[in-house]
């Protein structure tokens, strides 16, 4: 028992012996802490940092003297950064092309914005002497809440072969009921609109009464509306919906096309009471779905049709609701599935005019895809 009396009483000691050597070395730290604290602050240079200070508030007051100065002596409005200052003022991380112009004069590379709606005439004796010019110059603003409007002035012709970018809120009008075509500078395949990133409505009819292969519309990234009892006549190539664009053209009209009618691949394309009207045997497809587009057809009128290839569906999807078929003659085959089509249709089995309704069995799902035919 001795033993272990003896034993514990020499740990307690130990264990006093290390507090006491811990409680020391702790009192040394602070003090040399302190001391070291003390030395920093002895370092740092008050007197410089007064006068750096003082040559900032002295810098701040020249600069203000300036400002002062230039407002003055800027009477006529044209203060651009230049007047008073002793370097231009640039343009934050300045590229190559851009390095050194001054912010008043920065205006020409970047969109206007647009702050009331504008109003533009176009032909003889307009704003502009050309559709391109008015449709460029649209091209600069952004006009947020506000719209562009353009008139084509009575007896203006289309004469050229648009492709225009970044038109938002833009209107185009006309004073004729029908814009003709000039194509005496346009050449086979010409689309007169190719629009691509633009938001722009249509509100005129056009017709083509020449020879050549002319288009009229195909978009791309865009959203187009063409005004109801609008549309057009005598084109190749007549209303098509591109990629990645959606095209509005309810209640109007295409007649007399060459190739295609109305067309949509990989867009969208909304023709609901619209008609297609005295198209013969040349022309290829009067309505078309390419693969990835939907087309809302319902109520489509089919009207004066003698084309041997009338409406195909590859790979999209055709809603034709119930519609209207009037003097239809020598129609092989009125709808044709393809790639996985799809075209919904409410009607008669047996049209006038029309051998066979569709390719494949009504309300079957083939390779080629599916008619699906409701009464």
């Amino acid at each position: 028992m001795s033993d272990i009396n003896t034993s514990k009483d020499e740990s307690l000691s130990s264990i006093e012996t290390s507090k006491d050597s811990a409680l020391r070395s702790i009192e040394e730290a602070k003090t040399q802490g302190i001391a070291s604290i003390d030395e920093k602050i002895t370092q740092i240079d008050f007197n410089g940092i007064k006068e750096r200070v003082e040559k900032n508030e002295s810098d701040i007051a020249g600069i203000n003297e300036k400002l002062e100065k230039a407002v003055t002596t800027d009477k006529d409005n044209s203060f651009s950064g230049n007047n008073s200052f002793e370097k231009p003022i640039s343009i934050p991380e300045a590229t190559k092309e851009n390095e050194g112009i001054n912010l008043g004069q920065a205006d020409g590379r970047y969109a206007k914005l647009l702050t009331e709606k504008l109003e533009w005439t176009v032909g003889s004796g307009g704003n502009y002497s050309k559709l391109s010019e008015a449709l460029i110059e649209a091209s600069k603003y952004n006009p947020l809440n506000y719209r562009i409007a353009m008139t084509l002035k009575r007896g203006y012709k289309l004469s050229e072969a648009l492709t225009v970018y970044n038109l938002y809120n833009v209107t185009i009008t006309a004073e004729d009921t029908e814009v003709l075509v000039d194509d005496s500078n346009l050449v086979d395949e010409n689309y007169i609109f190719t629009l691509i990133d633009s938001h722009v409505i249509i509100d005129f009819s056009s017709k083509y009464s020449g020879s050549k292969k002319i288009n009229f519309l195909t978009p791309i990234n865009s959203y187009i509306f063409i005004s109801q009892n609008k549309g057009v006549s005598g084109f190749y190539r007549a209303i098509t919906s591109g990629a990645g664009s959606y095209v509005t053209a309810v209640k109007t009209y295409v007649e007399n096309c060459g190739y295609w009618g109305y067309y949509a691949n990989k867009g969208s394309l909304n023709i609901n009471g619209s008609t297609l009207k005295n198209i013969n045997k040349t022309c290829q497809f009067i309505l078309y779905g390419g693969y990835g587009a939907t087309i809302e057809a319902n109520g489509l009128t089919f009207e004066n049709i003698s084309a041997e290839n009338t409406c195909q569906c590859t790979g999209a999807k055709i809603l034709l609701g119930r519609p209207v078929f009037k003097n239809i003659s020598n129609v092989s085959t009125m709808f044709k599935c393809l790639g996985s089509g799809e075209i919904y249709y409410e009607g008669l089995e047996r049209v006038a005019g029309i051998t066979n309704l569709a390719n494949i069995p009504l309300n079957t799902l083939t390779p080629d895809g599916i008619f699906n035919r409701k009464e």
